[in-house]
């Protein structure tokens, strides 16, 4: 039987960063002598060109074990890109400060080339965390991408 310091423990420990820094897998975490399965998604990245705006659209978790994936992947697809690019984020859950430094990269890359890195529809977390860390500043951020559009326009 546990004892409740044990019990209070496994709480602290379940709840801190162990379960986020393996959750590119399914990570099962020994915690005194018990197996934790956490199960993540992922991040999942779709583009589309309207007009002269390409258009990404993220999803799921932008954490550590998915930011390096999303960098690559963002990055290449910005490559020489002079245009605007408007990153939609209404199905992003969750964002670190790991995934907060995958979006100033693209943002600067972008402005290196000519381009603009914009931004729409951020929710809950993710748009708070934008606000806690000033993006305003980097880039513009707009509440719907209808807003996005009438700006670009």
């Amino acid at each position: 039987m546990f004892k409740s310091s044990a019990v209070n423990a496994v709480s602290v420990a379940v709840g801190a960063e162990l379960a986020v820094q393996h959750a590119a897998r399914p990570a099962q975490l020994r915690v005194y002598g018990l197996n934790i399965q956490k199960k993540t998604r992922m991040i999942q990245i779709e583009t589309r060109q309207v007009r002269d705006v390409l258009l990404i659209e993220m999803s799921g978790r932008l954490d550590s074990p998915s930011a390096g994936e999303a960098e690559d992947r963002l990055l290449n697809i910005v490559e020489g890109k002079d245009g605007p690019v408007l990153l939609k984020l209404e199905r992003l859950e969750y964002v670190t400060s790991v995934g907060l430094r995958v979006i100033v990269r693209l943002a600067k890359l972008l402005q290196e080339s000519g381009g603009e890195l914009m931004i729409c529809n951020a929710k809950g977390v993710v748009k708070d965390a934008f606000e806690i860390f000033s993006f305003r500043d980097l880039t513009k951020i707009y509440d719907t991408e209808k807003e996005a559009f009438a700006a670009i326009r």
